[in-house]
């Protein structure tokens, strides 16, 4: 395998060039999910559900929920009401798993 040197990734900017740093990136949007819980279910029963039906989740209402930021999970917490709308009140922060060494 042969190694290519990639040269440092720079911001255009009128006044000077600069390295692409954090700065920048903290602007980007992030979707945040707020994940209840999640069922399987067979299409056959999907496409019969009615108006009034419950779902059964996998976990106990006592359980966060995750909060997820484009798909990954980055916390846990409480639903709570704040002035009549959901809210999530922050209880843990996942930790970034550590890669696992061979």
């Amino acid at each position: 395998m042969n190694s290519v040197e990639v040269p440092e990734l720079l911001v255009s900017d009128v006044k000077e060039q600069q390295p692409l740093g954090m700065g920048k990136l903290k602007t980007l949007p992030v979707r945040l999910t707020i994940e209840v819980g999640r069922v399987v279910k067979p299409l056959s029963e999907v496409v019969s559900l009615h108006v009034g039906d419950i779902l059964h989740l996998n976990r106990p209402a006592t359980d966060y929920v995750d909060v997820l930021a484009n798909g990954v999970v980055v916390a846990r917490g409480e639903v709570v009401e704040v002035n009549g709308r959901y809210g999530v009140k922050i209880s843990e922060l996942v930790q970034e798993e550590q890669p696992q060494q061979v």
